[in-house]
């Protein structure tokens, strides 16, 4: 017994031998400081010679005319004090260099007095090392004078001075005050009295006291563009970076108002805007300007390798500080031991490496995040612009041209979602890049946690447990790595679940993004329900995955444990059953935190896999988007460069042009030119054909939107130049803004010109309709707008431009024949048009050609069949708008300064904390019933608290082991006993917890479920009102980024939240216990943590929820540049819209590293309040002289563990609230407005039986409290019968066919087949109604998805109604064009076909549907196939009301409607009304230019093709 004593005590004392033999190995210390000099010296030469050399080259350039750049060198010897504070940054600076300066030649003063007063009573070899602090304080002092002046010698000086400072001080510190902390050694140059700690007083203000308080320079990215107001975080002194004191003032501001909006935190630091970050990275991360194809992880790592090499210095600093506790501990422990064994060192200075040792490795620690989160923020900023700058230039409709993905009709519900990802680059996916695989890879970011951070942990840890335990760990560490893949197949089975997972996110967001955007017609069509339960069932799907991964994430944490678990065991069994070694307090206490230690890193490695795999999969994602997305001709490398300057003609030859560039896919729709066509600069050209013949196609050839294929060898191809291009789309790109902005596009306001477009698109009276005039606020998609309007709005737009050609695609479609006449002679032959190259696609040419001088027309196969030249005949202009001309000249738009204009109101910001209720959200929803939730809660706790009970006294266990080797001999000692209960605690713990964790996942899966259940319905649910004011990218992110919060780290932070939570209290608890005397102190560092993390919280939650809108913001841009992606790029404006980006960027990178540098804060006054708990226990423990190694040891190991969750504590407390803000904003979104809903009457199954309509006394407004739109509207259709309704623009056609529908609040009473509408359903309703839209939409996916959504009928059945609506007939079968088939892929919206051919899918729909009352918004494209299929296939009890832009669809109905300004001003039979000559219904006809082929029409009752044109 004695000799194990004997050994442990040798053992012990060795360390501190060891220090003393260092210590006295170095007694010429004072030649450092010379030796230093002499290297900078020499280091100052070396550069010296390099500047000459390049000096030398430099003239040498100059002869020779070359231009260079000479490095900057200021000779101005003339220096003032103006001139050293400019260089120096500011009066502060200059002030602290100066007290350098003096610092430097007092400690020369002294240096030589010392020098001088002992040269007789010292060695030659002392005052040799003196000379030697003479020089070197000399050299400091001129370096010091160097530092000040503005040469370029400045900055090297300074580096040197401070460096050699930092020598210096070190020096005298060894010699002089370290050996104040041992019991035996004295200070080396104590014979020199107080001017020694003079000396050191005055080294220490110089070395380390100015350089950690003066305030840095600010140096500008941009010399030239200097910021005006610079963040803190780039001028605040090094110790209020390092700990982040420069975030007080945000802090304080955030205390003292109710929210933090964006514009009071700090402005972003110019080295972090995207316009800066894209200068400097898109060398390497741009695919078109890169030259080598490389990964975009690799480009990533290109561009900010230089800061991954200082974290990785950081993190190797942070594993060693690491070991300041364990090793602290372990000396504290060994003292404690014995008390009266001789000591080198004195115990404080162990309590002392407790409280600054954890306190280094904290602040390494917040260093790497704090580099780590700018670097995400930046990347981040990187890959979304380039993912929006590539979108650019990506071809649109190559992925979903004519693509077949499923045969047969019962395909299967995995087939549906192959479907709907088969195009890489529908919208949903691209979102979908920008938020998910972004947060992704915020998670994934700390790829070096698992390449160096954790491995080099592990084996240092494995070292030090050596050290301590011997050949003990050994065996353990062979297990570990026996075991090790265990975790690697898990993490190869999370990998291939995440992947999947992430296919299936992309399905049901693609599903929802085109749910969203086409959620008027699913509410019209009635779907909700249907449409909910199939984005039910991809989220169920989905689901399934989310719940596999977070199980085997689950599984892996623990296999991380059970690494730890079983290593410690094996090595505690080796140590005291086979060696017989002693189990003293020392080894125990210190090996189970390095044990902890290791198994925190362990766990992190294993965590730190997954999502570093997760971020993998999105950097995989986006790589594929940027490399292989097939792009527009113009930027492909091989391809012929095409354009036509200012004079030349327009000219295609002997070309083919398809919509992609993917020779296998053959089934593409092609544009043949086997010919030429010729369109002449200066004169109007009309473009016509039947639907579908490829007229809209032309005009993307025009605008190099297709591919070209050269036929022949003298094909040609002379294209307009971007940006002398004006484009109107056949669906109007309206973007919310204000109608103004909307026309002007962003081109200077030129009151003349604006005036004259305002009268020539028949504006004037739209501005009249709105309160705020053209100032008002459109909304998205131009939702406040009619059809009509929107031609115009855009009209306006090229009008206004100064584009020399205008590429206008049917813009007379949705227009009356009065405003259609309007546009052609005020417009059409305006002088704004003059010269200017006009090429109209329409199908109006009757009304239109006198004003063109050519007109190209079409085939069904895509092939032009002839040009020819017209003659414009001004004589045919009507001069029924002369009388108005000169009024007409006098426009004027009225001044409504005072009223706003604004449609789409702010997004709500939640103020303070995150209330109850959106946490009720998600926990209320874990189970059915309230009984349910309430077992559910009652289980964890039972779980967690046996499971924290049980890890608490697993440490007791091996106290209370330890401690009887003080008490009785260790052969007596039964260790079989006391591992027991060591086992039996630690598995207890580990079971409980993993069980809880796994029951919890369960219940959030559960939850995640019926929230989304809950949104989707109630988003669904809404009100017509609702969605026109709010735009679709604030409810595409609630699918997106909110619910894959709530999916993923929300719940996860939920229950670590938990976890921490119940460790703490047991943990906290057990120390009071061992310590009751330590419990007001302890309280009282608890209280400051708790209320350093409610200063925190203030100030977080605003900027979090501001951080959530800028992100919202980005996608909201991204969304609408998408939609209008072919306009932007025929204006020429895509850089405009990217630099539009960089500033919504770099609000969201604003608030982002707001919150990043308060997540440091925080972190780094937990990890203070910590280590003052361990190193003030310590002080207790070591200084009562009742304490017990083993009680110590317990304490202490508790305390160190508890100070980590306290600091976990308050981050995840952090990361909750933050999180929870998704669950805040879907909670906003289910208590939106919702339509009534009429429960207690369901329509029997027979109805409706006919097509039988009364309305009576009909008003309507769009919302409650507005203004009556429609007025006691009357009228009644019997079963059968034909009604058509017309009036000008803004009459309130379409509110009629709204409120027939309840689509909008009504007053009045409407029966459909003797039931009221108001007392049912509004989706019963509206499913037995057939609505078929101007421009009607259709859903990603095929024709037989958009036909049969829900898999109702078979492929027979569709293929007739195709047949039967005259869709085959459009058809060409004589060539090998396309045809649309079932199978044919439909983009979002239907954008890659015709909108003639959607209204004929419509068509067909409706006829699937069986509808007894069909409403029809005809549209000139397909008006003739679409009038003789409602004829012909309709049954004669079916009601049909046509609303009609054009008076020739209407003329053979049974009955006329007029309306104007929501009233009716007429009914009547056709005939009748034209017998009227006082009818409103006869001016329209006699306005008309086929006023006598419609007069025959209604006499004749039938429809011949129209004179004058191709129909």
């Amino acid at each position: 017994m004695n000799t194990l004593l004997d050994q442990t005590k040798v053992e012990s004392i060795a360390p501190d031998l060891e220090a003393q033999k260092l210590y006295i190995f170095h007694p010429d210390t004072l030649a450092i400081p010379s030796i230093a000099t002499g290297l900078s010296i020499l280091v100052l030469l070396c550069q010296a010679l390099v500047s000459a050399f390049r000096r030398s080259k430099a003239r040498l350039r100059r002869a020779e005319n070359i231009p260079h750049e000479d490095p900057v060198e200021i000779t101005n010897h003339k220096t003032s004090v103006r001139t050293l504070v400019d260089a120096n940054g500011e009066t502060t600076i200059l002030t602290f260099r100066v007290a350098r300066h003096v610092a430097c030649l007092c400690l020369l003063s002294l240096t030589l007095s010392t020098a001088v007063s002992t040269r007789h009573s010292v060695s030659r070899c002392h005052s040799g090392f003196q000379v030697g602090l003479c020089i070197t304080y000399g050299y400091m002092s001129l370096l010091s004078i160097a530092s000040l002046l503005p040469t370029s010698w400045r900055r090297a000086s300074n580096i040197h001075l401070s460096v050699l400072l930092l020598f210096a001080w070190s020096t005298f510190m060894y010699r002089d005050v370290w050996p104040l902390a041992t019991y035996t050694l004295t200070p080396r140059d104590i014979h020199e009295g107080w001017l020694i700690w003079l000396k050191i007083g005055i080294l220490s203000l110089a070395a380390v006291v100015i350089p950690l308080v003066v305030p840095r320079r600010y140096i500008p990215v941009d010399p030239q563009n200097p910021m005006p107001v610079t963040n803190p975080e780039q001028t605040t002194p090094l110790i209020s970076f390092l700990l982040y004191f420069f975030v007080d003032n945000i802090i304080f501001k955030a205390l003292q108002m109710p929210h933090l909006s964006i514009d009071d935190l700090p402005p972003l630091p110019d080295r972090d805007q995207t316009t800066n970050l894209m200068k400097a990275s898109s060398q390497y991360l741009d695919p078109l300007k890169s030259k080598e194809k490389r990964h975009v992880f690799w480009s990533l790592l290109r561009v900010f390798g230089k800061v991954h090499v200082f974290m990785t210095i950081l993190l190797v600093a942070r594993v060693f500080t690491s070991f300041a506790a364990p090793y602290g501990m372990k000396r504290l422990l060994n003292y404690l031991e014995d008390r009266d064994r001789e000591t080198f060192v004195r115990p404080w200075v162990w309590i002392v490496w407790l409280l600054v040792g954890p306190l280094l490795a904290g602040v390494a620690m917040q260093w790497y995040y704090f580099l780590s989160a700018r670097t995400r923020v930046r990347y981040q900023a990187l890959l979304t612009q380039l993912i929006f700058n590539h979108t650019l230039r990506m071809r649109v409709k190559a992925d979903i041209a004519f693509e077949k993905t499923s045969t047969g009709s019962g395909a299967a519900e995995s087939d549906e979602v192959e479907s709907v990802t088969k195009s890489s680059n529908s919208l949903g996916k691209l979102l979908n890049l920008v938020t998910g695989d972004m947060e992704n890879l915020e998670r994934g970011q700390h790829f070096l946690f698992v390449v160096l951070y954790c491995p080099l942990q592990i084996a240092l840890s494995i070292y030090f447990l050596f050290t301590t335990l011997g050949v003990s760990v050994i065996p353990g560490a062979i297990l570990m790595a026996l075991l090790i893949p265990v975790p690697g197949y898990l993490m190869k089975r999370m990998h291939t679940v995440q992947v999947d997972k992430m296919r299936k996110t992309d399905a049901r967001i693609q599903s929802s993004t085109d749910a969203i955007s086409v959620i008027r017609m699913i509410k019209l069509f009635g779907w909700e329900q249907k449409m909910t339960e199939q984005i039910d069932r991809k989220r169920e799907v989905e689901l399934k995955a989310v719940k596999e991964f977070k199980v085997l994430r689950v599984i892996n944490g623990t296999m991380s444990y059970f690494l730890r678990y079983a290593s410690m065991v094996l090595t505690f069994v080796i140590h005291t059953v086979i060696l017989k070694r002693e189990f003293t307090a020392s080894r125990v206490f210190s090996s189970l935190l390095v044990f902890e230690l290791l198994g925190e890193h362990l766990d992190m490695f294993f965590r730190a896999v997954p999502a570093m795999i997760t971020a993998k999969v999105s950097l995989d994602r986006i790589y594929e988007f940027l490399q292989k997305t097939e792009l527009l001709d113009v930027f492909a490398s091989d391809h012929p460069q095409h354009g036509v300057d200012s004079a030349s003609d327009i000219v295609i030859r002997a070309s083919r042009f398809t919509w992609t560039s993917d020779t296998e896919r053959s089934n593409t729709f092609s544009l043949n030119v086997q010919d030429e066509i010729l369109f002449r600069r200066g004169d109007f050209h009309l473009i016509t054909g039947p639907t579908g013949c490829g007229k809209t196609s032309l005009l993307m050839a025009l605008l190099g939107e297709m591919h070209y294929i050269p036929l022949r060898e003298d094909s040609t191809v002379q294209l307009p130049r971007t940006g002398d291009v004006a484009y109107h789309a056949q669906e109007p790109w309206i973007f919310n803004d204000t109608i103004r902005n909307n026309i002007l596009f962003n081109e200077p306001y030129d009151q003349d010109r604006y005036m004259k477009v305002v009268e020539q698109c028949a504006l004037q009276e739209d501005f009249e309709q709105f309160d705020a005039g053209d100032a008002s606020e459109v909304g998205e998609k131009g939702i406040s707008l009619s059809g009509g309007q929107k031609a115009r709005l855009s009209l306006a737009r090229a009008i206004y431009s100064h584009a020399g050609i205008l590429l206008l695609d049917d813009v007379l479609a949705a227009l009356d024949v009065r405003t259609t006449r309007w546009i052609i002679e005020k417009c059409f032959r305006g002088e704004l048009l003059k010269d200017r190259t006009v090429i109209l696609a329409t199908h109006r040419i009757a009304m239109v050609r006198h004003a063109a001088n050519s007109i190209l027309t079409m085939g069904l196969d895509g092939r032009s069949i002839k040009q020819s030249d017209l003659q414009a005949d001004a004589s045919n202009f009507s001069t029924e708008f002369e009388a108005q001309e000169t009024q007409d000249n006098q426009i004027d738009i009225p001044d409504r300064k005072g009223v706003s204009g604004q449609l789409i109101p702010t997004e709500e910001v939640a103020f303070g904390h995150v209330g109850v209720s959106a946490f009720l959200l998600f926990f209320a929803n874990i189970g059915q019933t309230v009984a349910s939730v309430f077992f559910f809660t009652l289980s964890m706790l039972c779980l967690e608290s046996f499971g924290q009970f049980s890890g608490v006294m697993e440490t007791w266990s091996l106290g209370n082991w330890s401690k009887q080797y003080d008490l009785q001999p260790p052969s007596e000692i039964p260790i079989i006993h006391y591992l027991s209960i060591y086992l039996l605690f630690s598995l207890g713990s580990i079971t409980m917890t993993t069980t809880a964790f796994i029951v919890f996942i369960l219940g959030s899966v559960r939850s995640s479920r019926r929230i989304h259940e809950i949104l989707l319905k109630s988003v669904l649910g809404t009100t017509w009102r609702w969605l026109d004011e709010t735009p679709a990218a604030r409810i595409i992110v609630r699918f997106t980024q909110d619910i894959e919060t709530v999916d993923g780290p929300l719940a996860s932070y939920f229950f670590q939240l938990f976890d921490c939570s119940m460790q703490m209290i047991f943990r906290f608890t057990a120390i009071l216990m061992v310590t009751p005397s330590f419990a007001l102190l302890g309280v009282i560092i608890a209280a400051l943590g708790l209320a350093a993390g409610q200063a925190f919280m203030k100030a977080q939650l605003p900027i979090k929820r501001e951080t959530s809108l800028a992100r919202a913001a980005v996608v909201g841009h991204l969304a609408t540049s998408l939609s209008g992606l072919v306009t932007i790029r025929a204006y020429g404006v895509q850089e405009r819209y990217g630099l539009e980006l960089h500033g919504v960027i770099d609000q969201y990178s604003r608030a982002a590293r707001t919150t990043s540098n308060l997540n440091q804060w925080i972190s780094t006054r937990i990890d203070m309040l910590g280590a003052l708990f361990v190193a003030s226990l310590s002080v207790y423990l070591v200084y009562r002289d009742s304490a017990d190694a083993s009680i110590s040891g317990f304490s202490l190991t508790l305390a160190v563990s508890t100070c980590g969750l306290l600091f976990w504590w308050v981050r995840v407390v952090n990361e909750v609230e933050l999180n929870s803000n998704s669950l805040e904003r879907i909670q906003q979104f289910t208590r939106i407005d919702q339509e009534p809903v009429h429960a207690n009457f369901i329509p029997p199954a027979y109805w409706p039986s006919s097509g039988a309509l009364v309305v009576e006394n009909l008003s309507a407004r769009y919302s409650t409290d507005g203004p009556l739109v429609l007025q006691g509207i009357s009228f009644r259709i019997e079963p059968g019968e034909r009604i058509g309704l017309v009036g000008r623009t803004g009459s309130g056609k379409s509110s009629l066919v709204l409120s027939l529908l309840r689509c909008i609040p009504t007053e009045g009473e409407v029966l459909f087949d003797g039931i009221a509408t108001d007392s049912i359903p509004p989706n019963a309703l509206r499913s037995k109604v057939t609505v078929i839209p101007q421009v009607p939409e259709l859903l990603h996916g095929t024709l037989r998805q958009n036909l049969d959504p829900f898999f109702q009928y078979s492929d027979a059945e569709l293929n007739d109604v195709l047949r039967a609506s005259g869709l085959f007939s459009l058809q060409s079968e004589a060539v090998e064009a396309p045809r649309i088939t079932l199978d044919t892929l439909m983009s979002g919206g239907g954008s890659n076909i015709s909108v003639g051919q959607r209204q004929i899918i419509a068509l067909a729909r409706a006829m699937l549907r069986r509808s007894k009352l069909v409403i029809l918004d005809e549209d000139n494209k397909t008006d003739s196939t679409i009038q003789a299929s409602l004829r012909e296939n309709l049954g004669t009890d079916v009601s049909i009301i046509t609303v009609a832009h054009r008076l020739h669809t209407v003329m053979d109905v049974d009955r006329i409607i007029v309306l104007s300004a929501g009233r009716l001003i007429e009914c009547g039979r056709p005939e009748d009304l034209l017998t009227d000559a006082n009818s409103a219904f006869y001016a329209m006809v006699n306005e008309d230019g086929d006023r006598d082929w419609l007069i025959e029409l209604v006499k004749t009752r039938t429809k011949p093709s129209q004179p004058g044109g191709s129909e």
